[in-house]
């Protein structure tokens, strides 16, 4: 047993003074030394009296200093710090007194116009924002560097960032880089009006806080610098705007009754005009009634206002509370520990240059190839945080008979399916293209066939059917933003299919194609001009071929495990991120007609979906045990429930419970080989239960309507029928 007694602080008697430009506030650092080796943190308490103390942090273990950013001029305060662990806490450390005589300002620049906000609110909401914002009117593609000089929050969930924005209603989507109360860089955005707001953070900092958002067509860059110079991106979202929309500065609190104060520098701003605008306080904010009728410009019935921070965080549990200090600083300790800050070139952003995001992105993802001869050449680069692949090139793109393009490629074998979305795509001209491709080998004039979006605006299919033949198109309809384009190998028949939401396609072309059975499968693009260059952000969201995998970045963070109906020891779930394989092992007696006892790996979700998985293994403990995919309208055990599995005896079964309470329906499907495939689709009401051999080759075993809450569960489950099942299985499409 560990001894409290050695769980020790000793604090320095010397303060650091932080002084801030804003009238009347300051910070104060504290240091301490770290004299015991058992500790799980520091708890750094404050007082105005040096009688009554109020806890006002709580720090990681190892560390010897914590920065108030609440202190005022002209008061007293005194501080003490306690070492704890899960047996207790230390005694303190000796009381340090100070006051604090007034502040100066810390900007670079002592010409720079600053900018000072306050808030007094509930800052940025799950369904209504109440906050502060100093805006501008912009149109076309913009880019706005800012350096928060200082930040006083009320609370955890304060924030002061850049924002863009659709209106000043205070559910209007918009997207946002912040710093928040924990000092952690957060992105946060709504993606469409009186939608649920969603949250991502990032690293925190106890430097200078350097925030830019950049807007380029149908896409908003949000990136971080603790210097200006090493530029981070945090999240790149696709999103679009009407002509007219507002770019500036936004803070909110975290309560009606605490004041947030910050100050920001422009650094930079291209694209638009940046002139001070007017700032918007919270109650001038329209509040629309979530139960009346939609407006025009909502999409769907809003639920009651939630707390930004309860259901919506990327990094954190979907389902956790606002949290005290200590839990948040935690909480996002675990996730700066799994998402490292990513070292880029040490210049900053040009105002001129609003094409790019912020920050080069890190050199990893796919091999890739330039094929034939180019002027200049582009670039390659994959993000594993949003799971998107950037590609650019100049060269005249698919030729007659010898092309010039770029292709990110890995090697295939058999029959296949490899299914991309395109977020954006920037083309030099008419006879510019993107998207996925499969192709012989990598000369000039090889047999390919491929799936693509032109300069044009509408979707091709191109192939050549053998080394040296001339190439030829069928153009499709075209395209919009987010537009989903499928291929498929079928024996010598590739396929091209195209669809704006990926749950409707339609057929692009049916060509024979001499691949041979080793071809090379991946993302390609080409210009129509030597001298210069396109460009595009692709995801891809389902494929077949090992190692082209969906990244499936943000479910990994969001993923959880749960029992229902059943004890939590009695199930367990193991993710192999690396292999992207999923262990799943369950008592109970499973899918049940009332009331399910089963193990379930989930998702919240919202809106339409498709969820697609290879079984590799399943260990049924009896016929009617079964593993597969499973929609919920909750967890409760008599929940709706739609869902597609494989039973004890090796039959495909579509599930579905249609009402709360009600008895579980079941349809059986022939029996299938190891290593089948099933897929689940929901669009709209419906929902779709699929199943396939191969994984291109798909069955759809019922169709059947299921009504599900507008936030429903996604995700995995597993049931026995007396002992203990056990399953493998492996995600390779999720949308």
């Amino acid at each position: 047993m560990i001894s409290v007694k050695k769980v020790k602080a000793t604090l320095l008697s010397t303060f650091a003074f932080l002084l801030l430009p804003i009238s009347g506030h300051s910070q104060i650092s504290l240091n301490w030394k770290d004299k015991s080796a058992n500790e799980t943190g520091f708890r750094v308490e404050r007082s105005s009296d040096g009688r009554v103390y109020k806890k006002i942090a709580v720090t990681e273990k190892n560390a010897t200093s914590f920065t108030d950013r609440a202190a005022r001029d002209s008061s007293r305060f005194f501080y003490r710090v306690a070492a704890f662990n899960e047996w207790g806490k230390s005694g303190y450390t000796n009381i340090s007194e100070t006051t604090i005589q007034g502040s100066v300002p810390t900007s670079d620049n002592p010409e720079a116009e600053l900018t000072t906000l306050t808030n007094q609110g509930v800052g940025f909401e799950t369904y209504h924002d109440d906050l502060t914002y100093d805006f501008i009117h912009a149109n076309g593609d913009c880019s706005v560097v800012v350096k928060i000089n200082s930040f006083t929050p009320d609370a955890t969930w304060s924030r002061a960032g850049i924002m863009v924005r659709q209106s000043l209603a205070a559910n209007s989507k918009h997207a946002t880089i912040a710093i928040n109360g924990l000092g952690t860089f957060e992105g946060l955005w709504r993606t469409k009006h009186g939608d649920k707001i969603r949250t991502l953070r990032k690293s925190k900092t106890r430097d200078s806080i350097y925030l830019s958002l950049t807007k380029k067509r149908d896409r908003i860059f949000l990136a971080y610098s603790p210097n200006g110079k090493r530029w981070t991106t945090l999240k790149t979202i696709p999103m679009s705007f009407s002509n007219d929309f507002l770019v500036g500065f936004a803070l909110g609190s975290e309560s009606e009754t605490g004041l947030s104060i910050a100050e920001f520098e422009l650094i930079s701003a291209a694209g638009i005009n940046f002139e001070k605008g007017i700032i918007v306080e919270p109650d001038s904010l329209e509040v629309p009634n979530p139960k009346a009728a939609p407006t025009a410009e909502e999409s769907e019935t809003q639920d009651e206002p939630e707390t930004a921070a309860t259901e919506t965080t990327e990094s954190e549990s979907t389902t956790a509370e606002t949290a005290e200090p200590e839990t948040a600083a935690t909480e996002t300790t675990e996730t700066e520990a799994a998402v490292p800050e990513t070292a880029v070139p040490e210049t900053a952003p040009s105002p001129t240059e609003t094409a790019e995001p912020p920050a080069p992105l890190p050199n990893l993802g796919l091999p890739n190839q330039i094929i034939g001869e180019m002027e200049r050449e582009g670039a390659y680069q994959y993000d594993d945080d949003i799971g998107v692949h950037f590609l650019s090139a100049s060269g005249l793109g698919f030729e007659t008979t010898n092309d010039e393009l770029r292709f990110a490629y890995v090697g295939a074998e058999g029959d296949s399916q490899v299914v991309i979305r395109v977020h954006d795509y920037a083309p030099d001209a008419n006879w510019s293209r993107t998207g996925v491709m499969f192709r012989k080998d990598l000369s000039p004039n090889s047999a390919l066939s491929a799936g693509t979006l032109a300069g044009l605006g509408k979707s091709n299919s191109l192939w050549r059917d053998k080394a040296g033949a001339k190439i030829s198109t069928t153009s499709g309809p075209k395209f919009k933003a987010n537009s989903f384009l499928k291929i498929r190998r079928q024996g010598q028949l590739c396929y091209v299919d195209v669809s704006d939401d990926g749950f409707t396609w339609r057929a692009l072309g049916r060509k024979k194609i001499d691949l041979g059975n080793s071809y090379l499968a991946g993302l390609t693009i080409g210009s129509q001009n030597d001298a210069a260059l396109s460009s595009a952000a692709i995801e891809i969201v389902e494929s077949t071929i090992e190692l082209l995998q969906p990244s499936l970045s943000d479910y990994r963070n969001e993923y959880k495990f749960t029992a229902i109906g059943i004890e939590e020891t009695q199930v367990n779930a193991t993710l192999d991120s690396e292999h992207n394989l999923l262990t799943l092992i369950a008592r109970g007696k499973g899918f049940e007609q009332y009331k399910d006892e089963l193990g379930y790996s989930y998702w919240q979700s919202e809106g339409n979906c498709r969820l697609v998985v290879k079984i590799h293994a399943f260990e049924g403990d009896g016929n009617s045990a079964r593993v597969g995919l499973m929609l919920r309208s909750s967890k409760e055990p008599d929940a709706r429930v739609a869902a597609i599995a494989i039973n004890g005896k090796g039959r495909v079964e579509a599930l579905s419970r249609a009402k709360d309470h009600a008895k579980i329906a079941v349809r059986t499907g022939p029996a299938l080989a190891e290593g089948a495939y099933l897929a689940i689709e929901k669009v709209g009401n419906r929902i779709n239960y699929l199943w396939s051999p191969d994984g291109v080759v798909w069955n759809k075993i019922y169709g059947k309507d299921v009504s599900l809450p507008d936030s429903y569960l996604l995700g995995l489950a597993i049931g026995s029928e007396v002992y203990q099942s056990s399953a493998v299985l492996e995600v390779i499409g999720l949308y």
